[in-house]
């Protein structure tokens, strides 16, 4: 499935956080600060085919 983004815009696809454990003791997902996804396509005037991991 082919996806361009509208205008100066980013496709972005979300990698799910994994629940770890830490002593028999779990730590979901939502616990953890950070947000991490892929930069699928950017598009800004011309379609650049990228992927970089994206922290936040």
């Amino acid at each position: 499935m082919k996806f361009r983004p509208p205008h100066d815009r980013v496709l972005v696809k979300r990698i799910d956080a994994q629940e770890k454990s830490v002593s028999a003791v779990i730590i979901p997902e939502t616990a953890e600060q950070k947000l991490h996804a892929w930069i699928v396509q950017l598009i800004l005037g011309l379609t650049l085919a990228i992927t970089w991991l994206v922290t936040r």
